[in-house]
């Protein structure tokens, strides 16, 4: 009696497990449609190509679910741009093949790289863009930040040709405006042919200019 009770229990788990097992196998089998639009021609070599990137595209997707099945149906006519709008409003999921890449087409669906060496090469016609940027460089104004440091360089070479004139050089004395715009002047180097310029003011801004050369 032992021993059959035993044999029933024994039974009873490999059934379980055959059913588990069963169960899992026909809820892995579910059916899941991917719509792919190829453009190809059937008359010349294309047509290996677009099978070709079909296979690459998907092989990634199979090889971790054999238990998905491909299924291919022809439908001729559709030309790339109706077949890029399809997959804009949902009837395709995927369009493989030799496809140009515009900017309608972009603004509808995302490009990925082609399986090719050379990558996505585009020809694009950037002479008047080049000169519209060069005339806009020309004239566009320069940013604050390049304004402020441009006046504090020539404010602290003015305050410097100026510590070290002001004792030595009569030039840099006088009433506080003229001595201000005397400092002014030489930041700028605008006005330093008017001035007689002593022999350090001279040395230090040759030694300022070779160091700006230099830079």
């Amino acid at each position: 009696m032992r021993n059959k009770i035993i044999f029933f229990f024994v039974l009873l788990f490999f059934f379980s497990v055959f059913f588990v097992k069963l169960g899992r196998g026909q809820k892995n089998r579910r059916s899941i449609v991917v719509n792919v639009g190829v453009v190809t021609d059937v008359g010349t070599s294309y047509s290996d190509v677009a099978m070709l990137c079909i296979n690459m595209s998907l092989v990634d997707f199979y090889s971790c679910r054999p238990q998905f099945q491909k299924r291919l149906v022809v439908n001729v006519g559709d030309s790339t741009n109706d077949l890029d709008h399809q997959v804009y409003i949902g009837r395709y999921d995927v369009v493989v093949g030799d496809t140009t890449i515009l900017a309608n087409r972009s603004s509808d669906v995302y490009f990925t790289f082609p399986f090719i060496e050379s990558g996505v090469e585009l020809i694009v016609s950037t002479e008047d863009l080049v000169k519209r940027e060069l005339i806009y460089i020309l004239k566009r104004p320069l940013s604050w930040k390049l304004w402020l440091t441009s006046f504090v360089c020539f404010f602290f070479t003015g305050v410097t040709v100026w510590i070290v004139e002001h004792s030595v050089n009569q030039d840099y004395c006088g009433l506080a405006n003229y001595q201000v715009s005397t400092m002014i002047s030489s930041g700028a180097h605008i006005y330093g042919g008017r001035r007689s310029l002593k022999r350090r003011e001279r040395k230090w801004k040759m030694r300022w200019l070779k160091r700006r050369v230099v830079k």
